[in-house]
């Protein structure tokens, strides 16, 4: 049993065995779609295969909002303190959030900023969708499969610049929330 086609896809290459998807649960339902307050979130832990500083530096570059909710782990501290004195003013640490706190968080977001190195499935781009917020997901691992261009958010590569450009082209557009939400009920735990 895997998590998503992309362990699918590892079992086989690895194993040589087939394996059934059985994607990683989301209560879709529990999450609100509110107006945004104008703010890019980012649920990570804040370690190096999360590329955070990555999402930092682009963010300090265009000066837009962002809130990171998220805590280092093991021995990322060393890491986490880098990220927080690269970060501008316009980068706000949350900490830990989870529950209602989190819901919050993304039902008032403009959008989620995704790019964990080759994440295989990545619940994140998941609630942000079930908030009906668009994700701005790295091309890679699983969240390449979960974003839909132009409909639930975009994909850019892993540099600063690409995410630079497709944070501009976000800025610009309109989403349609319900469409949004449609596309993670895939995902939903009654699934």
């Amino acid at each position: 049993l895997a998590g998503s086609d992309v362990v699918k896809e590892r079992v086989k290459s690895y194993y040589n065995l087939n394996a059934a998807v059985a994607y990683c649960p989301v209560d879709t339902f529990a999450f609100d779609a509110e107006e945004s307050e104008g703010y890019y979130v980012m649920l990570t832990r804040i370690v190096p295969e999360k590329r955070v500083k990555l999402v930092i530096r682009a963010f300090n570059e265009l000066g837009l909002p962002l809130k990171i909710a998220g805590t280092p782990t093991g021995s990322s501290e060393t890491y986490a303190q880098e990220c927080r004195e690269l970060a501008d003013d316009t980068v706000e640490f949350l900490g830990w959030v989870e529950g209602a706190e989190k819901r919050e968080l993304l039902a008032n977001s403009k959008a989620l900023v995704f790019a964990a190195e080759r994440e295989d499935f990545g619940m994140p781009p998941v609630e942000a969708m079930a908030s009906g917020k668009p994700v701005v997901g790295v091309n890679e691992g699983y969240t390449q499969y979960q974003i839909r261009e132009g409909k639930n958010g975009y994909l850019f590569e892993p540099t600063v610049q690409s995410l630079i450009s497709t944070l501009k082209r976000m800025e610009n557009d309109q989403w349609d929330t319900e469409t949004i939400r449609n596309h993670a009920r895939k995902y939903d735990v009654r699934a």
